[in-house]
């Protein structure tokens, strides 16, 4: 076994995955980018009031 023999079977290996499972795989790719671009802008909310809440007790704890 030489070194181009294993990258060959790794890379057909590869590619009969990617093949087989592609349109699976970019179904569940596409529905996560859209979910995260949904989720995304209410996660920064979120986390921007809760950070704007602490700024604000921590204000007056002082």
């Amino acid at each position: 076994m030489t070194n181009t023999t294993v990258t060959n079977y790794i890379f057909n290996l590869l590619w009969t995955v990617l093949v087989k499972c592609s349109i699976p795989t970019y179904k569940i790719l596409f529905m996560v980018f859209l979910n995260l671009e949904l989720v995304m802008p209410m996660l920064k909310k979120c986390i921007l009031k809760n950070l704007a809440l602490e700024n604000i007790s921590s204000s007056y704890k002082k």
